[in-house]
């Protein structure tokens, strides 16, 4: 078996290389907005209602929304159940 071999620390000081490719990387995040899924039963469940979530230090930006459970209206607790049960039972 070869020894196991650790990567290269990265310092990320000011000016280098490593410290300018993740404030690209950042940048270019920061940009996008995304979908959090509900998972129910190992499957995505959205709803119509869904709230923004803000990063903690800059809660004026918004980075993804998140569905909001109490507004499922369309899906009963019976067909949730009906889920999870059928996923429980397949694995």
């Amino acid at each position: 078996m070869p020894t196991p071999k650790n990567e290269s620390v990265k310092s990320y000081a000011p000016g280098s290389p490593e410290r300018a490719e993740l404030q690209a990387k950042v940048k270019e995040l920061r940009k996008q907005e995304i979908e959090v899924p509900n998972y129910i039963g190992g499957k995505e469940v959205f709803t119509d209602k869904r709230v923004a979530m803000h990063p903690p230090y800059d809660i004026i930006r918004k980075f993804s929304r998140i569905s909001v459970w109490r507004c499922i209206h369309r899906m009963t607790l019976s067909t949730l159940w009906g889920i999870i049960i059928k996923e429980v039972r397949m694995s």
